[in-house]
């Protein structure tokens, strides 16, 4: 790529030119799934790559380079697969995706579309066998336990309600009496028993049978029938972890890499940054080269103030915030530094020298700025010093906190060895995919010693167990409110009513004829309860008829 930007140079014509390649041969890439990264235009058409050719068919490929073309032209990023057959595998013939991921190439500050395209290839193994059978039988067992609490409800407490209703009615009209024989919660069968008390002679009436089951304990079994269903489904959904592809793992591990990269070209551009700009200052007051520190700050968002230092490490002229860095003396030469391993701030500063002169120029890194770059995935990332010591993170975020997990710490101190590794090891969030990768060489970032750490719970990968898994606790959780309210409402407006009842019923039955009865609600407890109050009546009057009676008499 060739850029050229006009340099007024008095009556000459001068233009500046910089070029470079279109794709760097730095970018990390996976070997073991041939992966690839090509620019092409908007058509198709190849102009630059890394990394080796896939090995399908030539014609296969450029097709689906293509089609991501044609998606990236339109503005969108996605990515694109064909299923094809290369070789042999223990079950057969072995099935490869090749994958095109895509992105339209822009930048910012320039303008004009330059219609070209990042096309990322590669060939991974198709993982089939998905185990999804618990669902169908969730299904079923979810079916079977609602059914089984209808029919205990309707044939204990909805249907003998309904009879007891028709049977009071009779009672109140004076065409007979309720019979107390059949299925029927306790409740039912006193109300039952006190009509009978008014429509039959004493030697006539049945005895209760007061063994039988209360409406609460029915509706606290259909309940807990759903409610079990509910807790073993949220049980197995929430303790079982996923099996991982050893794709996925090693993916996350070139995912740091990736990080890791983006960090060292952000240290290294700061050096490169302040050595343009000494440059630039050549042999001018050291204070001339403000108006370059301001503009640098405007520019770039990785920086928290630029200063200008004497030989004796004072400060002088001043660009963006208050230093963090104590006054001490300059380095030597040039490059990026950890100035201190405790405190509330990491202070991290790239330093150059000002040319013939004691002088030079500091720039402080802002620390959020590097937080920022470690959010290109999921999962917890850190960046740590040599001491394992927390420099960014993405979550929790406390300066110079040092890496628990004796996973982590291991990982990182591979890292550091220059062994980056992608693994499935333990961390307090439980069982987790854990990738690390150093910043190192080239450039001035690798003195730091720095290293990006990963960690990401099995359970968040986008996974399709894990997927069924979360529908599994959806379902649990959905059912579990289902068992509660079906509960509180059963208890709420039929139970407590027909308790309820039934004691008004049974005071009824035991000779108080003064206390009346009123219904709360008008259902049908409600039209039991009004066919009590026409019986009490009914033998209140016949009671005063009788006593009047005996008066004449």
């Amino acid at each position: 790529m060739v850029a050229t930007v006009p340099v007024p140079a008095g009556s000459e014509q001068r233009v500046l030119v910089a070029f470079t390649d279109l794709v760097n041969s730095e970018i990390p890439l996976d070997p073991g799934l041939g992966q690839s990264v090509s620019v092409v235009t908007d058509d198709g058409r190849l102009l630059d790559s890394r990394g080796p050719a896939p090995t399908v068919d030539a014609r296969v490929s450029q097709g689906l380079i293509g089609k991501a073309a044609t998606e990236s032209a339109v503005g969108r990023a996605g990515s694109v697969n064909l299923v094809v057959k290369t070789g042999s595998g223990p079950d057969g013939v072995r099935e490869t995706a090749l994958v095109a991921a895509y992105a339209p190439l822009t930048v910012t500050g320039l303008a004009g579309a330059w219609k070209l395209s990042l096309v990322s290839m590669a060939q991974v193994p198709v993982q089939g066998g998905t185990q999804t059978g618990r669902h169908p039988a969730t299904v079923v067992t979810l079916v079977v336990a609602a059914f089984f609490g209808f029919v205990l409800v309707r044939r204990t407490v909805v249907g003998p309600v309904h009879r007891l209703r028709n049977g009071a009615l009779a009672v109140a009209s004076g065409a007979g009496a309720p019979t107390v024989r059949g299925s029927g919660v306790r409740e039912v069968r006193r109300i039952a028993a006190a009509f009978e008390w008014f429509s039959r002679p004493a030697g006539a009436r049945q005895r209760p049978r007061w063994w039988v089951p209360s409406a609460r304990l029915v509706i606290v079994v259909a309940a807990a029938t759903t409610l079990a269903w509910s807790c073993s489904v949220l049980v197995v959904a929430g303790g079982s972890a996923p099996t991982v592809p050893e794709l996925v793992v090693r993916e996350r591990g070139m995912e740091v890499s990736r990080i890791a990269d983006t960090v060292r070209r952000s240290l290294n551009g700061a050096v490169a940054d302040l050595k343009l700009l000494v440059r630039s200052k050549g042999r001018e007051d050291a204070a001339s080269v403000l108006p370059l520190m301001e503009r640098l700050m405007a520019r770039e968002s990785r920086y928290r103030s630029i200063y200008v230092v004497d030989p004796a490490g004072r400060i002088g002229v001043r660009a963006g915030r208050p230093p963090l860095r104590a006054e001490e003396r300059p380095p030597s030469g040039e490059g990026v530094r950890q100035h201190n391993t405790a405190g509330s701030l990491p202070v991290i500063f790239a330093y150059a020298k000002l040319p013939d002169s004691g002088h030079g120029i500091v720039a402080e890194l802002d620390v959020e700025h590097l937080s920022q770059l470690l959010h290109q995935r999921a999962g917890r990332v850190r960046i740590v010093d040599p001491g394992f010591r927390t420099i960014a993170d993405t979550e929790g975020y406390l300066a110079f906190h040092a890496l628990s997990g004796e996973s982590l710490r291991r990982s990182a101190g591979e890292a550091l060895a220059g062994r980056s590794r992608a693994e499935i090891g333990r961390s307090r969030g439980g069982e987790s995919v854990i990738a690390s990768a150093a910043i190192g060489a080239p450039g001035p970032a690798a003195a730091l010693r720095w290293s990006v750490v990963s960690e990401q719970k099995t359970t968040t990968l986008g996974l399709p167990e894990n997927e069924l898994n979360r529908r599994n606790l959806a379902a649990g959780l959905i059912g579990l409110v289902i068992a509660l309210l079906n509960f509180g409402w059963h208890e709420f407006i039929v139970v407590r009513q027909l308790r309820r009842t039934a004691t008004l019923a049974e005071r009824l039955a035991s000779g108080d004829l003064v206390s009346g009865i009123h219904p709360v609600r008008q259902d049908q407890i409600g039209t039991i309860t009004f066919c009590l109050e026409i019986c009490r009546k009914t033998a209140s009057e016949s009671e005063h008829r009788k006593e009047l009676a005996r008066r004449e008499n």
